[in-house]
């Protein structure tokens, strides 16, 4: 209705309306005399035109990449015009830089007029929010990124672009969104550390953590406090995916850590207590393992091989990395491995496989006791009773798929 509006008025002709009816005809903006623009602003009749916030002419301006001065008057006659997102959005696809930060703030404030509870940066991964601006949005506002009040249905901007399920343009561009993201928490997070020694008067200095995306990305998604499962309890894959997908020069899951630490050995090294369900525990590991088959027979930081850390942390995937292994491996004659490694792997297909023909076997049965002998992992019999305490097994065909 706008646009109809301002192409049957009488004005229609004067630099204004002609700015405002860019959408359908456009502009060459060097032609554009905008201190006349500039003029006629306070003349525009925004409430005969079904434009009574102004929306409409800020983002016609913008569209053609107005000085700065221009945008101000706009939106001090219109305070509401930014209030939604297509303002900013306009600013990121047309404006200059500069525009885009002046847009940027005000939108914030007029959203905070408003009352909006959550805040821009739960658009992040929108494919309109280039690189550069998605920088501006996280040097404003840090600490947003993981506030749920910041995010649609209580999930913070972070969660909902980890949880993989509103994944706009590019896999390159939005993996370099989400990377920025994760960095930004990681430096936020590190500076209140800092800020808290100080203020204790701590003499231990110690330089911040080197950070590495792709396993902030598992420590994230293996959080118990991990919200992003309201948008789909397996779209997280979709994340994974575009990280395989845009860094084929360094595969994402190949990457280790300053101690030699792969992603699957950062989520194996910590107690299953995950947001995913039993489900989506065995597809991440499922996921990595097939990204990074490798990693099955890669020792961590503390010389463990991933079954091992999934037995002494109760996660539900042994049956998963047994069969991942070489099948010289499970069957235990692999010399380039120790016997008693060789005796865990083929032991835990063999509990497995026992434990799935029983009822309800007993953690002090003799199928426990005998199976996981391992001088390496220190296994006792508590370790090993977190294999009846998970619903594993019999593992439902659906859940195995």
């Amino acid at each position: 209705p706008t646009l109809t509006n301002i192409r049957n008025h009488a004005l229609s002709s004067t630099i204004l309306f002609r700015v405002a009816r860019c959408e359908e005809l456009p502009l060459i903006r060097a032609e554009i005399d905008w201190k006349l623009f500039q003029k006629q602003i306070p003349s525009y009749p925004a409430s005969d035109l079904a434009d009574e916030l102004g929306a409409h002419l800020l983002q016609s301006a913008l569209r053609n990449d107005p000085p700065t001065e221009v945008i101000r008057d706009i939106i001090k006659l219109y305070p509401k015009s930014c209030v939604n997102m297509d303002s900013f959005y306009a600013a990121c696809q047309h404006a200059s830089d500069d525009a885009v930060q002046l847009v940027m703030r005000r939108t914030m404030k007029a959203r905070k007029v408003e009352g909006i509870s959550w805040g821009m940066l739960a658009f992040l991964g929108d494919a309109r929010i280039r690189l550069t601006h998605a920088q501006f949005l996280c040097r404003c506002v840090p600490e947003a990124l993981v506030d749920p009040m910041h995010g649609v249905f209580g999930v913070s901007p972070l969660d909902r672009m980890v949880s993989g399920a509103f994944i706009h343009g590019a896999y390159v561009e939005w993996v370099a969104k989400l990377k920025l993201a994760l960095r930004t928490v990681a430096e936020t997070e590190a500076a209140a550390v800092a800020a808290r020694r100080h203020s204790q008067n701590s003499q231990s200095a110690s330089s911040p953590p080197l950070f590495h995306p792709f396993h902030a990305l598992v420590r994230r998604l293996i959080s118990s406090d991990f919200m992003g499962v309201q948008f789909g309890p397996l779209s997280f894959i979709n994340s994974l995916t575009a990280c395989v997908e845009s860094e084929t020069s360094d595969p994402p899951f190949h990457q280790v850590d300053e101690k030699g630490n792969l992603p699957l050995h950062i989520i194996l090294q910590q107690d299953c207590d995950t947001n995913l369900g039993v489900m989506g525990e065995r597809k991440l590991l499922k996921f990595l393992l097939n990204a990074n088959p490798d990693s099955v027979m890669t020792r961590d930081s503390e010389g463990k091989l991933p079954v091992v850390l999934a037995l002494e942390h109760g996660w539900p995937v042994y049956d998963i990395i047994v069969n991942a292994c070489p099948s010289e491996y499970k069957e235990g004659v692999n010399t380039a491995v120790s016997s008693t490694e060789s005796a865990t792997v083929a032991g835990t297909k063999t509990t497995i496989t026992a434990i799935s023909s029983s009822p309800s076997p007993s953690p002090s049965s003799p199928l426990l006791s005998n199976n996981f002998k391992s001088d390496e992992s220190n296994l006792t019999n508590l370790t090993l009773s977190l294999l009846m305490l998970r619903p594993l097994i019999p593992i439902p065909s659906s859940i195995i798929s």
